[in-house]
Parts: structure tokens; C-alpha cells; sequence
């Protein structure tokens, strides 16, 4: 039987309506202003500003979700990260709901799918979940801590409270092979919603049993009873956040001291080092200049997420590299912080139409807050953000002195 897509319009029910929001409509002059002043000075490219904002305003902004009967399906990327994949039963056909339609033409598990071996009304290739007398929620269907916090955690975290879902003994579902990071953070950012008692927050129990399932593209879960939400975009997400988790986070921050002298990491520098490598090709120099105006080096990835907010929190300058330590600047950052991102050149100016479709909304949804510095690119990779680029000491010193 074939698997069918369709919009978030079409099959899922809307729960919030971001764009009826006045707070919501003038944040988004604010990014499109941003945006017309970048083209403006050569630092973003007309197809980002097409694409993205000139319809901004036009565009969808809710907060979606979908309860029923769903086949799980997992899929392990090239890199090893898993993606889980509701498969949803709708009368008599498979559904498969996105934000977008791009994914679903692009995207090589939905290509698998069509394409397969197995057949999902083969009941011999499903396994039934774990006997659960409540709803299990997919928390979240990647282990990469940016989505996590712009796809997953926001939006639950919201809409769970709402009448329709509250007191709900519910289920969590994360990745099977969910990094220990994003669980320590999930449970985390748990207790300090409770703490500070500003929102109540979804008492979630996460179900062992399902990390016992192996990831590849034939396991499959079948599930009576999946809930799953969505948002049209990324700024609903990060709207969400700044106004729903940031209070939290500032109150957090001012009361709680996990860091005894915040006072030396005003000036932040945000850093790859370890396994993952930097994206910044004259890393040296530019640590070396950073640290000689007092900035103080760190790797997010050896850092607690309390910590990380502690220091973030607190700070007045940060500089980033692009990919998740940019996102974890945008998220944990209060609003008088200055954020400056090494970007290459390319991602801005020349963008690949997977970036302009998944990778660019992840910080641009701040795009009001950042200032760019533009590096040349070294050495090109399949992703464009992962990009090796040189970046000119010269323009990143004419942005400091600026701020």
C-alpha cells in the first residue's frame, strides 16, 4: 500500500495560532526588518529573502498535532543519528504528515519507503510497543540537542499543558538511540520548570522498553495510541521559547549559582574541540585574538546544560561558530547579549535549497540578534553549515568594536 504525504493543514489538527498574537506579528516585523538589512548590505543572499521572509507574514504560524494509530519506523542516517518516522493509519491509506513537502521529495527514507521490501500491512515486520495504559508521546524524533530544543521540547512543553492534554498520564518516546546529553537535559529543564512554578510542566516517564528496539529502516513499532505535535516553522518554535522557557531561565539564573564566578565569563567564545571538529580553519589565530580581548574559550559539549545556561545567561558577549553552539546562543542568551556568528560565506550569500529548507531556520528565527562575520570557505562538505571557512581577524575586530 503506498504512503501518501500531506501538509500539517491537512491531516493534523491546529491547537495555536501564533499569527492572531500581537507580540507574535510585531516579532516578526522585527526579523523581517533584520533581513531587508542584510540584503540591503551583501550579507544575505535574495533567494534566503524569498524564500523565507518575503512571505513571512502570509505564512502559517501554528501549533499542530495528530493522536491515533501509527507504525514507528526508524531510520539511521549516514552519520549514525537516528530519525524515528510516524507512519499514521488513516481509514485505508499510510500517511506521513511534514511541515513540508521539500522533505518528503528529498529525503532518502521517504524513497525507501516507496521503494521497499517490506509492507507495512505485513503485520510479520511490526512489533507491537510496549503495553502502556496512557498515550505515548514522541517527545522528540532525532538525537541532535538543536532539534531537540526548537522541535521538540518548546512545543510539548507548551502545549501539554493545555486543557485537552493536562493530567494526562502520558509516555515519552525519544530516539532509540537518544544521546545521554538530551536526557540529562530533557529531565533538567523538568525539574526547573517545576522549580521556579511558573508553568506547570508534563510529568513525563520515559519507557526503557523502547530503547531495547534495533534502528534500521525494517524495524517498526506499531503503536494504538501516538500523539505527536508540530509547528509550521522554526519561529514559532523560538517564539514559543523566548516567551515560555527564557522566564523560566533568567529566574533559574538569578537564583541558582551552579558557577561560582560568572563575572569572568562575560566574554564567551563558543568553540568545537574534541571529536568535533572545528568549522573555523584559522581556529589558532582566532583564539588567540578572542582570548587577548579577554574572551574565555569553551566547548558547549563539556559543559552540564545548567551550567551552559548559567554562563550564557550571564553574559554580554558571545562568539560562535555556526551549527549548535550558534543555536545554543540564540536559545540561552538573554536579550542584552551580543552575538556574533562566524558564518561561511557561502551559506549566507550562495545557500544549497536543503540549507534554505532545513538548516538556515534554525538561527534565523534570531537573525535580529546576531552580527555576522563571513569567512571564506576552505573546503566544502555535503553540508553547507559543516563548511571549512578562514575568517579575517580584520572583520571580525571591525564587529567587536562595534558592539
Amino acid at each position: 500500500m503506498k504512503i501518501n504525504y500531506k501538509s500539517l493543514d491537512e491531516s493534523s489538527i491546529p491547537l495555536i495560532d501564533l499569527s492572531r498574537l500581537s507580540a507574535y506579528r510585531e516579532y516578526l516585523h522585527v526579523l523581517i526588518a533584520s533581513a531587508q538589512r542584510l540584503l540591503k548590505n551583501k550579507l544575505l543572499s535574495a533567494s534566503i529573502y524569498h524564500n523565507i521572509f518575503s512571505n513571512l507574514l502570509c505564512s502559517k504560524h501554528s501549533v499542530y498535532y495528530r493522536r491515533g494509530r501509527a507504525d514507528l519506523l526508524s531510520y539511521i542516517w549516514p552519520n549514525n543519528e537516528p530519525l524515528l518516522i510516524p507512519i499514521w493509519h488513516d481509514n485505508d491509506e499510510y500517511l506521513i504528515t511534514r511541515s513540508s513537502s521539500f522533505w518528503y521529495s528529498k529525503y532518502p527514507f521517504f524513497t525507501q519507503l516507496d521503494h521497499s521490501s517490506f509492507h507495512l500491512d505485513n503485520r510479520n515486520f511490526v512489533r507491537q510497543c510496549p503495553n502502556t495504559d496512557c498515550p505515548s508521546i514522541l517527545l522528540s524524533d532525532n538525537n541532535h540537542f538543536g532539534h531537540f530544543c526548537y522541535d521538540s521540547l518548546s512545543i510539548t512543553s507548551l502545549v501539554s499543558s493545555l486543557p485537552y492534554f493536562y493530567n494526562l498520564s502520558t509516555v515519552s518516546i525519544l530516539p532509540l538511540d537518544i544521546k545521554q546529553s538530551i536526557r540529562l537535559s530533557f529531565q533538567f529543564l523538568a525539574r526547573l520548570s517545576k522549580s521556579t512554578g511558573l508553568n506547570s510542566y508534563p510529568d513525563f516517564t520515559i519507557n526503557e522498553d523502547f530503547l531495547s528496539f534495533k534502528t534500521h529502516t525494517s524495524s517498526i513499532i506499531y503503536f494504538q495510541d501516538l500523539v505527536q505535535f508540530f509547528q509550521s516553522n522554526t519561529f514559532v518554535s523560538h517564539f514559543i521559547w523566548r516567551n515560555f522557557w527564557l522566564p523560566k531561565i533568567n529566574h533559574f539564573s538569578s537564583t541558582s549559582k551552579s558557577i561560582n564566578d560568572l563575572a569572568r565569563y562575560k566574554k564567551v567564545f563558543l568553540i568545537r574541540t574534541g571529536s568535533f571538529q572545528s568549522r573555523v580553519h584559522n581556529i589558532s589565530e582566532i583564539t588567540a585574538y578572542l582570548e587577548s580581548l579577554g574572551f574565555i574559550s569553551l566547548d558547549p559539549v563539556e559543559h552540564s546544560l545548567e551550567d551552559l545556561i548559567h554562563i550564557l545567561a550571564n553574559s554580554d558577549v558571545v562568539v560562535s561558530e555556526a551549527g549548535s553552539s550558534l543555536i545554543n546562543a540564540g536559545l540561552f542568551t538573554s536579550e542584552h547579549t551580543q552575538i556574533i556568528g562566524l558564518i561561511p560565506s557561502s551559506l549566507l550569500l550562495d545557500p544549497s535549497d536543503n540549507m534554505i529548507a532545513g538548516g538556515l531556520p534554525y538561527f534565523l528565527p534570531f537573525i535580529d540578534r546576531i552580527n555576522f562575520v563571513l569567512g571564506q570557505t576552505i573546503h566544502s562538505t555535503s553540508i553547507q553549515s559543516s563548511d571549512i571557512a578562514y575568517y579575517s581577524i580584520s572583520d571580525l575586530s571591525t564587529i567587536i568594536s562595534t558592539i
